[in-house]
């Protein structure tokens, strides 16, 4: 089994074994340092709903985890943790068909350790009788080891009800 290795680790190792030749263990250990940190959690098929509001509420309606390697896919606590020595730069990736009060507009964000980033973010206007929305979001995001990746929805006005119906969040390291 590999092990996860630090950005600044890896640079050290590659600027060291360039000139001597990199080892397959260290070979092995870059690779899965690279392309071997994500996870993901999701729904499919959901018809629970939440009640969101004004402030923005941490959404609690994931069924599933989905694949992870060197992270971990929590559904039951809503979250995905980056694993050890998982410092690094994530795409973020969040897609979400819900339905929910009509002439609602939802608001959408990834957030690391309960605190949103607006720059990771969607927004969708639910119409009249029966609209299911769809609404996504990506982007990069710098995250730490133990690091807690959730999603937090905020409605244009109180006691709005959401139902997620199929959805996904999803962390892939980057750099």
């Amino acid at each position: 089994m590999a092990t996860v290795r630090t950005k600044t680790y890896l640079d050290t190792l590659l600027a060291t074994n360039g000139v001597q030749g990199i080892s397959a263990t260290d070979l092995r250990d870059f690779k899965d340092s690279v392309m071997g940190v994500y996870a993901s959690i999701y729904t499919s098929g959901g018809s629970t709903s939440q009640t969101m509001g004004t402030s923005a509420a941490k959404l609690t309606l994931w069924a599933s985890n989905g694949e992870a390697d060197n992270a971990s896919a929590d559904a039951t606590n809503n979250e995905i943790e980056v694993g050890a020595a998982g410092d690094g730069d994530y795409l973020v990736i969040g897609q979400f068909s819900f339905s929910g009060a009509v002439s609602t507009t939802f608001t959408i964000k990834a957030a690391v350790n309960g605190v949103e980033d607006d720059a990771v973010a969607c927004e969708r206007k639910l119409g009249t009788g029966g609209d299911v929305g769809s609404c996504s979001f990506a982007g990069i995001i710098t995250l730490a080891d133990g690091d807690l990746v959730s999603v937090y929805v905020t409605a244009d006005a109180a006691s709005k009800s959401f139902t997620l119906q199929e959805g996904s969040l999803t962390i892939r390291r980057i750099g």
